[in-house]
C-alpha cells in the first residue's frame, strides 16, 4: 500500500492502539519471491562451482551487514566456496577467477567509493558478477563506472528503477538482470518468533535523509548506524517491536520478513520506493510513505547529526592526534634530556 500521508486509519489494519493507530497481528513468514525473478541469479551462480571466487563486501552500515549475511547464505546454498575481501581492507591484488560484488547502495550519489575498487580488480579476473544492487545514474562517478563494463560483467539490479536506467543506457555488459535484494535470502525465523511489542522509529540522519515530516515522537534509535560487521544488532533490535516506522531499507525489509507492521518512508533518492514497489508492495502489513511536507523539526534533527555531531567527532579526533603528538614529542625531549 503506497500511502501519501500518515493514514493511520487504513482499512488494511482496522485495529488501533494509542501510538500509531494500528496494532497488527500478522504471523511470521518468509517473503515469497517469484522463481522467474531469481532464476538468472541462480543460473549464474550454478555455473561457478570449482572456480576460484572472491566476494567483495562493500563498506557500509549494519543494514549492509544483513546483505552480507544473505550473500553468504545464498552462496552456501549453491555449495560454493569463496574468499572474502572487505572494501575497507582491500588489497591491491587478488587471486581469483571470478569477482562477486555486494554493491547494495554503494553505486549512488551519496556513496560511490566501490567503483574505484571494482575497476581495479576487473582486469585481474575473468568474470565480474555484481550481485543485486541499486545504480544511481544521477551520480557522474556511477555513470563513468557503468560505461567501463564489458563482456566480463554480469549485473543484477535489486529494483526496477536501476534496471530500467541500465537497460536504456546502451551498456556493453554481458547481461543485466532484475532480481531482489540479498537480504531476502536470510532465514530470520528465529528473530520472527521473538517476543515483541510496541512501536519504534528508526530514522536516518545522514546524506540519504530527507527533511520530510517524520513521527519523531516515537521512541527509538537509528540502529542501522554502525559497522557492517554487526548485522545481528539490527536484527535483535527490530525483532523487539510489533510496529516499525523507518526510512532504513534493511530495517524495513527485515521487519517485513519477521511479520512486523512496517511504515516505510522515502529516502533522498529512489532506492526505498523502488525496493518497496518491487519487493514489498504485495504485503498488506507494509506501507510506503511518500513525499511529506517539509518539517523544521526534521531538518534541525538531520542537520544537527549530519554537521554538528560529525564535526564534533572530527574535532575530537584532531585534538586526540595533537595531544598524542605532543605527548610523544615530550617523551622524546625527556629522553634526550636524560641522555
Amino acid at each position: 500500500m503506497n500511502v501519501g500521508a500518515f493514514d493511520r486509519s487504513s482499512p488494511a489494519s482496522p485495529r488501533t492502539d494509542s501510538v500509531t493507530g494500528v496494532a497488527p497481528r500478522v504471523e511470521p513468514f518468509a517473503v515469497r519471491i517469484e522463481a522467474a525473478e531469481i532464476e538468472p541469479l541462480m543460473e549464474t551462480l550454478s555455473a561457478l562451482p570449482g572456480r576460484k571466487l572472491a566476494l567483495l563486501l562493500n563498506l557500509g552500515n549494519r543494514g549492509d551487514g544483513v546483505i552480507h549475511l544473505g550473500a553468504r547464505q545464498l552462496l552456501s546454498s549453491m555449495d560454493l566456496t569463496w574468499q572474502e575481501i572487505r572494501e575497507a581492507e582491500a588489497p591491491a591484488k587478488i587471486n581469483a577467477e571470478v569477482l562477486l560484488v555486494t554493491g547494495a547502495g554503494a553505486f549512488s550519489r551519496g556513496t560511490h567509493t566501490l567503483p574505484d575498487l571494482v575497476e581495479a580488480y576487473a582486469p585481474q579476473v575473468q568474470q565480474v558478477v555484481i550481485l543485486p544492487s541499486s545504480f544511481d545514474l544521477e551520480s557522474a562517478r556511477v555513470r563513468r563506472f557503468v560505461q567501463t563494463w564489458d563482456n566480463k560483467y554480469t549485473v543484477f539490479c535489486r529494483e526496477k528503477v536501476s534496471y530500467g536506467q541500465l537497460t536504456r543506457a546502451g551498456l556493453k555488459a554481458k547481461n543485466i538482470y532484475l532480481s531482489h535484494d540479498l537480504a531476502f535470502w536470510n532465514d530470520l525465523q528465529s528473530w520472527a518468533l521473538m517476543s515483541h511489542a510496541g512501536t519504534v522509529g528508526i530514522f536516518r540522519r545522514d546524506r540519504e535523509a530527507v527533511f520530510d515530516r517524520r513521527p519523531l515522537d516515537l521512541p527509538g534509535m537509528d540502529i542501522s548506524r554502525g559497522p557492517d560487521t554487526q548485522p545481528e544488532r539490527l536484527l535483535d533490535y527490530v525483532a523487539r517491536f510489533s510496529v516499525v516506522h523507518t526510512d532504513r531499507t534493511h530495517a524495513a525489509i527485515t521487519a517485513a520478513m519477521m511479520g512486523r507492521e512496517v511504515w516505510f518512508y522515502r529516502n533522498a533518492y529512489f532506492k526505498n520506493q523502488a525496493i518497496y514497489e518491487h519487493s514489498l508492495s504485495h504485503l498488506q502489513h507494509v506501507r510506503f510513505i511518500g513525499k511529506q511536507p517539509v518539517s523544521l523539526r526534521q531538518l534541525v534533527a538531520v542537520a544537527f547529526t549530519r554537521y554538528v555531531r560529525r564535526n564534533a567527532y572530527v574535532l575530537r579526533q584532531r585534538l586526540r592526534n595533537v595531544l598524542s603528538r605532543r605527548s610523544a614529542s615530550s617523551g622524546a625531549s625527556t629522553l634526550l634530556h636524560h641522555s
